[in-house]
């Protein structure tokens, strides 16, 4: 499964692409900032590649905040994150061993 979230605001323009297997499990994460007020949106770009191998139907936002960067971390990029888990999580689509 492919999910891509996308945040376009007066200053942030994010995109992130996720890629799931049939366990629910991240195999690739990856994201860019086209626009952002501060470095450290920028830099937390580059957290994404830390959710390789976990669960992500399920994770709730603040360990998707703990993941990509914490109280350092981009709060717009975590909404966003937290927006496509839960539009996952919502799509009907059956991952094994999740929600059993």
């Amino acid at each position: 499964v492919r999910a891509t979230g996308i945040l376009s605001d007066t200053y942030h323009e994010i995109s992130v692409t996720m890629d799931l297997d049939r366990e629910g499990q991240v195999t690739g994460c990856t994201g860019s900032f086209l626009r952002a007020p501060d470095v450290v949106c920028f830099e937390n770009i580059s957290l994404l590649k830390r959710f390789s191998g976990a669960v992500f139907p399920g994770c709730h936002k603040r360990e998707i905040a703990r993941i990509i960067g914490g109280a350092q971390g981009c709060e717009h990029l975590v909404n966003l994150l937290s927006d496509m888990e839960k539009t996952i999580a919502r799509s009907g689509f059956r991952f094994n061993n999740v929600g059993a």
